[in-house]
């Protein structure tokens, strides 16, 4: 995790050096956070739609096409506020990623435009367009959900910038520098929000919390449920069976239950968040 030590030698009327690359950590658990979200939900949608499973070459076409469509849309969101851009291939930490460069200097709202155009737009395209032909082809329907859950598993870089660039002013100018981005914000400090700072807190939440609950299941024969307002919500569903030679063991955490931890999470998070607010980040990330 990085540290939030105040900056000493960055001065107010200094640009500011903004390097998504010592934020590694973050980005990885968000992405690992928002996947583990976002798949549950979206594969109950694919069962509703009488979808079938994603096998391996279904998942690969998955990454193909969220890539493809990510990375065209950061492409014509800036072209269409006039932003001259080329793709680049580079690492966040030990992952790699495919990225966008600004050619030319950028105003904060238009880079903040540019960065969370994917996430919205593409996912729901992904989402709309496998609604549109589940009668017809439903194994599209199971690879376009995927794809929408990796595009947003894939925007936390994308989050994460949006973040900490949010609070500076939207005429502040931005200018790619190849390996950072140098942002000419007078008077404005980073400050790491709580879902960032605690991303890793988050992941572990969830991971933990759906461990508890397929463990609870498995002690209560089966299944895990709560009865509210006269309706009963499955959260989690352990089964075996006999096969030759041994048995299979079929876990399942309910989405209801993944959102549910994810929002205790973040309700955690937020009040976690009160007792530290004001620090800012390491100075490494932006001096």
């Amino acid at each position: 995790m990085v540290s939030d030590d105040s900056m000493s030698d960055v001065t107010p009327a200094d640009p500011i050096r903004f390097d998504l690359r010592p934020l590694w950590t973050y980005v990885l658990s968000l992405s690992i956070a928002l996947l583990l979200l976002s798949a549950p939900l979206l594969g109950e949608l694919a069962k509703l739609l009488g979808a079938p499973g994603v096998d391996w070459i279904g998942l690969f076409l998955a990454v193909v096409v969220t890539l493809v469509l990510h990375e065209a849309c950061h492409i014509a969101c800036a072209r269409r506020l006039g932003i001259n851009v080329r793709l680049g291939v580079g690492r966040v930490g030990p992952c790699p990623v495919i990225y966008v460069s600004f050619l030319s200097p950028l105003r904060v709202g238009e880079l903040l435009e540019i960065a969370l155009a994917p996430l919205v737009a593409v996912t729901t395209a992904l989402v709309l367009a496998g609604l549109a032909v589940s009668a017809l082809v439903p194994r599209a329907t199971s690879i376009l959900l995927f794809a929408a859950s990796f595009n947003v598993a894939g925007s936390a870089g994308d989050l994460v910038m949006y973040s900490v660039l949010r609070s500076a002013s939207n005429d502040a100018v931005v200018v790619d520098r190849g390996v950072y981005l140098e942002v000419e914000a007078k008077g404005w400090r980073p400050i790491v929000p709580a879902y960032l700072k605690y991303s890793a807190f988050l992941l572990c939440f969830m991971l933990v919390s759906s461990a508890l609950a397929v463990l609870a299941a498995s002690l209560l024969g089966g299944e895990l449920s709560v009865r509210i307002a006269g309706f009963e919500l499955v959260l989690a569903r352990v089964t075996t069976r006999s096969v030759s030679g041994g048995f299979e063991l079929t876990v399942a955490v309910e989405p209801i239950f993944v959102a549910a931890s994810t929002c205790l999470a973040l309700l955690c998070l937020l009040a976690l968040d009160r007792l530290v607010r004001g620090r800012s980040i390491k100075q490494s990330i932006y001096s």
